[in-house]
């Protein structure tokens, strides 16, 4: 079986250049991918704190409110 044809420069050159290509691809679609992940985190992030604001807001809200029925203080 003859086999020289692995040895030549333009095969040799035109696989590492599809392989080179391939790990660029690869590289590009993860930094594509990371990027979306942190403007999902970003935007989880932003609406957790929101919430939390809301809730602080309304636990204060609650705190000064008046009680109205004077039976829920017995215990």
């Amino acid at each position: 079986m003859n086999v020289d044809w692995v040895l030549d420069p333009v095969v040799l050159t035109v696989v590492m250049g599809v392989g080179l290509m391939g790990s660029l691809a690869l590289w590009i679609s993860e930094k594509i991918e990371a990027r979306a992940a942190q403007k999902t985190f970003a935007d989880f992030r932003v609406s957790t704190e929101a919430a939390i604001q809301d809730l602080s807001a309304r636990i204060e809200e609650m705190r000064t409110a008046p009680v109205s029925e004077p039976h829920l203080l017995r215990l």
